[in-house]
This record gives C-alpha cells, sequence and structure tokens, in this order.
C-alpha cells in the first residue's frame, strides 16, 4: 500500500515542496539586494572636498582665513588594509592633503615670517584628483621649521607633514598625517 510517504509518489511531492521551498529563498535573497542596490552607495572616501571649517580648525590659526579649498581627508590604513585579512589596526593614519587659498597677501606674509627660511619645495606625491586645482606656473616655498611649529602646535593633538606656498596666486598646500585613536 502506498501511503504518499515512500515510492515515486512520496519522492515527488517532497521534490515539489522543497523546489517549491528554494524558490521562495532565491526570490527573497534577489529581492533584499534589490533593495540593497537602490539604497545610496557609501561616499567615496578619497573625494575632493571644499569644506574650510575642518581646515580652519586645524591650522587656521598660522595660516588665517582661507577659501577656495579643494582637499581629500582618509583614512591611509583603511585605504591600504584588505579588511578580509583581519581586524582594524586600533590607531588610524588621517591623511589631510589639499589646496587652499590664503587672504590676499597671506602667501607674502608666511614667507617674510621672521626666523623662518623658506626654500623652493616642489609638490610631491600630490593625488591626481586635487591636480586640477594647481595654478599652471605656481611656484611653490616650504621650510622645515613652520611645518614643525603649525604641527606640534596643532589643537587637534599633532600631525607631521608639511605646507608649501605659492606667493602670486596666495595658495597654501598641504599635506599632513594625523593620528587618531
Amino acid at each position: 500500500m502506498d501511503d504518499g510517504r515512500h515510492g515515486p509518489t512520496g519522492r515527488r511531492k517532497f521534490l515539489t515542496l522543497a523546489g517549491g521551498v528554494l524558490l521562495v529563498g532565491a526570490g527573497g535573497v534577489a529581492g533584499v539586494s534589490a533593495v540593497r542596490s537602490d539604497e545610496p552607495p557609501e561616499p567615496d572616501p578619497q573625494r575632493v572636498r571644499t569644506e574650510l571649517e575642518p581646515l580652519e580648525r586645524r591650522f587656521g590659526a598660522a595660516l588665517g582665513p582661507l577659501s577656495d579649498a579643494h582637499w581629500i581627508g582618509y583614512d591611509v590604513d583603511a585605504a591600504q588594509q584588505d579588511s578580509r585579512l583581519g581586524p582594524p589596526a586600533p590607531d588610524s593614519r588621517v591623511r589631510l592633503v589639499g589646496l587652499a587659498r590664503l587672504r590676499p597677501g597671506g602667501a607674502a606674509a608666511v614667507l617674510a615670517t621672521p626666523g623662518r627660511t623658506f626654500a623652493p619645495a616642489p609638490l610631491a606625491g600630490l593625488p591626481a584628483r586635487l591636480e586640477p586645482y594647481v595654478p599652471a606656473g605656481a611656484v611653490w616655498r616650504g621650510s622645515a621649521e613652520f611645518d614643525r611649529t603649525v604641527t606640534t602646535g596643532d589643537p587637534s593633538g599633532g600631525s607631521t607633514g608639511g605646507f608649501r606656498f605659492d606667493e602670486a596666486h596666495d595658495l597654501v598646500c598641504f599635506d599632513l598625517l594625523y593620528l587618531s585613536m
């Protein structure tokens, strides 16, 4: 006697039921994926930003008012780490790199500061996304004394890196590395 639990009829019922469950499950996964793909993507951590407040908070006291800023701020370690290799580092290093316009005569005032020797200092390692904001013919000058003074007196906890100034365009180019805990 075939009671539906054994034999060809029982197998057929089982396979039909199992196939239906798999089909419903696959449909649910596809639906969740479709919903997630409509969510806005995470912002690009290396997007060019234009806000002035974060820059003025970090080094506005040394440079004065800024304008026309184009900069990138990103976690260097996160950008280099493959998340599949393990947990993130306990401390992160944030790179803050970009350009900003100083008030008229601001670059000349910084370059004339007594006790600081400014020498020609070409830009190096500027991210490609910032290159369109560097004016043609810019002549950059930097000072190790100025860099030390500004980075060790930084109210956000200190940084390493430096500043370059172009007097003709009243521009500052900054490339700093902050350790955040």
